[in-house]
């Protein structure tokens, strides 16, 4: 099987199930976090981040504010990873603990943007 090489090829990606998660989603991810790292606020770094069972969590950090994002189970929740992306901003890269926020990948900078202005 030949794998994507945008991301946004993923976009209604039949994703395959398993006990390890398979390449189609590891090649993702990794497109996934590399477009969050080119798309953010002037200033702001990816802190730190998790690639999970088809999940994926991080921290977005600027000066000494944080946001959490999230994309839930890709094989389940189709698209959400680039129409509803769950953000939270926390008081630290610990504590995912907040009021949720909701981007597309499209605005993700821009939401950011307001999220760190807060």
């Amino acid at each position: 099987m030949k794998l994507p090489k945008k991301l946004e090829d993923y976009l209604n990606w039949e994703f395959k199930s398993g006990v390890k998660t398979t390449r189609d989603f590891k090649k993702f991810a990794l497109l996934f976090l590399n477009h969050v790292r080119e798309n953010l606020p002037k200033g702001a770094k990816l802190d730190k981040h998790s690639v999970g069972h088809y999940f994926i969590w991080g921290y977005v950090k600027k000066n000494d504010k944080y946001v959490y994002f999230f994309v839930p189970d890709v094989r389940y929740q189709k698209n959400d990873w680039h129409n509803k992306i769950l953000l939270r901003r926390t008081k630290d890269n610990v504590e995912a603990e907040g009021e949720d926020y909701y981007s597309s990948l499209k605005d993700f900078k821009k939401t950011l943007n307001k999220l760190f202005k807060k």
